[in-house]
């Protein structure tokens, strides 16, 4: 199961999300932090050569440390109340990750109740108002039942995607366990492969650091614990993954969580191996959101590796390209510390590819809403595949794959965009002094209800609601997403649609074989309509 990310959860921290009738008790709101002595003492020994090298924290050494001059306040206050001794946001901004992230972590608060237990991220399923979101939860915990013989499943969730993997262990346990399944945590990161081979299970606070992720058994006790426990114990993580019927993996950064079920070498763990064979032998599905949904991608297919797809604006890559490079930090993209190699915004690709549980080419996700139709048609294209696979948010793409034919089932709010290589091409011309790139396929797009084939290059596709055969303007026009407006805007329509974005010329025209449909939601779904896309290149 391939969802696009966005699941809008009702939560303690997401209360926008849930219905008015929502309270949380003695619920953890929000990540806390809090200037003091003690504080200042733990950024010390956490990063220790940057407090001496730099001067901007002479100011937290000389504080006084007032305990009412500097109360517990969220991650914006903490900034302000940081600029108010003289370290400005521009400062912390450029920090590197290393530094900004050690800050972070040696000011975080622990969080307790009233009666002293550590405050947790509540989660309510049932008062979640979008009910697509709940839905695909309810989708996954049934598919996992199948596969438990009729027991209650056994769901794991994996966080690796995130810089702190015990942060949404709460959110993710509590979510699947409301949807009516036995839930546990499977505490992979790359700190815990990379500690389980070198044999020191006991420093895992050592190979966290190296990963920008400090003094997390002060704040997280338990799961520290935990997790050293699993990392000492491979009969103990073994049995997890043998008794399991599904493994969920969240949003982030899915180069994170490929690091999580590979060693430093590059070699799959014994995790990946068995949820692999699992997975085969049909006795295991596997899901993920957002980068757990983009880690899949990986094998080969027609002889060709299957790249992942790592990070990118798709403003750039028409005339950037893409790049097979490490993709920089969250926050390069966010326009702060940046020392990649690569141009800002640069669409990067891993050519050894994920997982490979997902073989039949690139993914996508956050699609139409983040206009990344260019971005998955220039990778696609310029990594030889044949399909790239884009996913809306809140929309889930389940996929089943039986020797050479892979059946596909669209649910959610949204749809599944493919860019379809099969005969396209892209060229590089010069045109009045300018040099150009344009690329040429056909493209599909499969609303919820969606029911597709691919065998042997060949599609047989069920689009749901009505047949359009005239131009008509479905309900949806005015979602978000340029190419998806467009089309939702002319649905059905048998001449050009042109329109441009990014510096870019984007044309569609209908064929003869392109199909129509609006589905009853009013979205506009369409098989294998021609498109061009042409933008120039960077000299």
């Amino acid at each position: 199961m391939l969802v696009g990310g966005s699941l809008q959860t009702c939560s303690s921290f997401f209360p926008d999300n849930c219905d008015k009738q929502t309270q949380f008790s003695e619920a953890k709101m929000q990540n806390k932090y809090r200037i003091s002595e003690q504080a200042y003492q733990r950024l010390v020994k956490n990063s220790a050569h940057f407090v001496q090298e730099l001067k901007i924290f002479d100011a937290l050494k000389a504080n006084k440390y007032s305990e009412s001059a500097f109360n517990e306040t969220d991650r914006q206050g903490f900034f302000s109340q940081l600029e108010s001794l003289g370290i400005s946001n521009k400062t912390i901004q450029h920090l590197p990750d290393e530094h900004y992230y050690a800050l972070l972590d040696s000011h975080e608060v622990y969080q307790t109740s009233a009666q002293g237990e550590r405050l947790k991220e509540q989660v309510s399923l049932m008062h979640t108002e979008n009910v697509h979101s709940k839905a695909i939860y309810q989708a996954f915990v049934d598919e996992a039942a199948q596969r438990a013989g009729g027991k209650t499943p056994h769901i794991l969730v994996v966080t690796a995607s995130s810089r702190d993997p015990f942060a949404v262990v709460d959110f993710y346990t509590s979510v699947f366990t409301q949807a009516g399944a036995r839930v546990d945590w499977l505490p992979v990161s790359a700190a815990f492969v990379e500690a389980r081979q070198d044999g020191q299970c006991n420093e895992l606070a050592t190979y966290r650091a190296r990963h920008h992720l400090y003094d997390r058994a002060r704040v997280y006790p338990v799961l520290s614990d935990y997790q050293q426990q699993l990392c000492a114990s491979p009969e103990k993580l073994r049995d997890l993954i043998a008794t399991a019927d599904g493994i969920f993996f969240n949003g982030g950064d899915q180069s994170k969580t490929l690091a999580s079920l590979i060693d430093s070498e590059g070699r799959e763990t014994d995790v990946l191996r068995t949820m692999r064979a699992r997975v085969s032998a049909g006795k295991l599905i596997v899901g993920g959101t957002s980068a757990g949904t983009a880690v899949q991608a990986g094998g080969t297919q027609a002889g060709i590796p299957v790249p992942m797809l790592t990070s990118g604006d798709p403003a750039t890559v028409m005339h950037d390209g893409v790049f097979f490079n490490t993709a920089p930090s969250v926050r390069c993209a966010q326009g702060e510390s940046c020392t990649s190699t690569v141009p800002a915004g640069a669409v990067t690709l891993r050519s050894e590819g994920g997982t490979g549980l997902f073989h039949q080419g690139l993914l996508d996700t956050h699609f139409s809403e983040r206009d990344r139709e260019t971005r998955l048609i220039m990778a696609t294209a310029l990594s030889r595949q044949t399909l790239g696979f884009g996913v809306d948010e809140t929309t889930a793409l389940l996929v089943n794959t039986q020797g050479a034919t892979s059946t596909f089932d669209v649910m959610g709010e949204g749809g599944v965009f493919v860019a379809d290589m099969t005969d396209g091409q892209l060229v590089r011309d010069w045109t009045d002094g300018v040099v150009r790139h344009t690329v040429g396929g056909r493209a599909h797009y499969w609303t919820a209800g969606t029911q597709a084939t691919y065998s042997e290059r060949s599609w047989q596709v069920s689009l749901p609601g009505k047949p359009v055969t005239g131009r008509v303007v479905a309900s949806g026009a005015q979602r978000d997403g340029v190419w998806r407006s467009q089309i939702t805007g002319h649905c059905g329509a048998r001449d050009a649609i042109n329109w441009a974005q990014f510096g870019n010329h984007y044309s569609v025209k209908a064929a003869a074989d392109t199909v129509f449909a609006k589905s009853e939601a009013g979205h506009c779904g369409y098989q294998s309509l021609p498109f061009a896309v042409s933008g120039p290149v960077t000299d």
